[in-house]
């Protein structure tokens, strides 16, 4: 049974690459929002919007994003029961530089969106204590495209294996929406020749290729409706891998 093993330098190039990718300016907007915040006062909300032109890049500073805040509170229900319904609280849009401070925030539980033209829009929550500040950075991308792409291609054995160079049999391929979007995975098997094929969603995808014994590789994509991408995985040997 093939299981999935990822070792500490592989964790770590995933956790680098989806900073990079989606979180570029978590720190600055950090040190930034806490710059801000009254420790005696209400508390604030503040961050970077992105837009993802190209996947295997930097995102760019977007202007004129609509970010809505929505504090969370429960509210009870005739039958006795509560349910959770989000009260409207401030509205407000991103500079130049594609920042954006949402001021006055009381100690609670809050959902953010944020949404701009021609761009899929982007939701995520956080908890605000009374004169504290909350960095929350957002990256979008360009609106659902209906339609189905390809994305096929090679693994092949990487560094320090026996195998080195030759195709890897039955590595699985896994292909799923970056972190910061919703929507479903897909995933197959490498044949005898190390080849794969997968149908998926125009859009957006990352495509992870593993093995038993083989570090994790994560690429990411645009698929376009009717074309075909392809990607080559050659996997190293995971060093710290046991086997069984």
């Amino acid at each position: 049974m093939m299981k999935r093993r990822v070792s500490r330098t592989a964790r770590m190039a995933l956790w680098m690459g989806a900073v990079l990718a989606g979180m570029a300016m978590v720190h600055g907007a950090a040190c930034y929002a806490n710059g801000l915040a009254d420790r005696e006062g209400p508390g604030l909300i503040a961050g970077i919007v992105e837009k993802m032109v190209d996947p295997s890049k930097m995102g760019e500073r977007l202007a004129g994003a609509v970010v809505t805040v929505e504090k969370e509170v429960w509210e009870e229900k005739g039958d006795g029961g509560s349910s959770l319904q989000a009260m409207p609280e401030l509205t407000t849009e991103t500079a130049e530089d594609g920042s954006y401070v949402v001021r006055n925030i009381e100690s609670g539980s809050y959902r953010l969106t944020v949404s701009a033209e021609g761009l899929r829009a982007a939701q995520n929550y956080t908890w605000v204590d009374a004169g504290h500040s909350v960095a929350l950075d957002f990256t979008l991308v360009p609106d659902y495209e209906e339609g189905v792409g390809t994305v096929k291609g090679t693994v092949i054995a990487g560094e320090g294996s026996e195998k080195a160079g030759q195709p890897l049999a039955g590595a699985q391929v896994e292909a799923r929406p970056p972190a910061s979007l919703q929507g479903p995975s897909f995933s197959t098997l490498t044949d005898s020749q190390g080849h794969f094929s997968l149908n998926v969603p125009a859009g957006f995808e990352e495509i992870t290729a593993w093995a038993d014994g083989y570090e994790s590789l994560v690429k990411p994509v645009k698929v376009s409706a009717n074309d075909v991408v392809e990607l080559n995985f050659v996997p190293a040997v995971q060093k710290d891998y046991e086997g069984d």
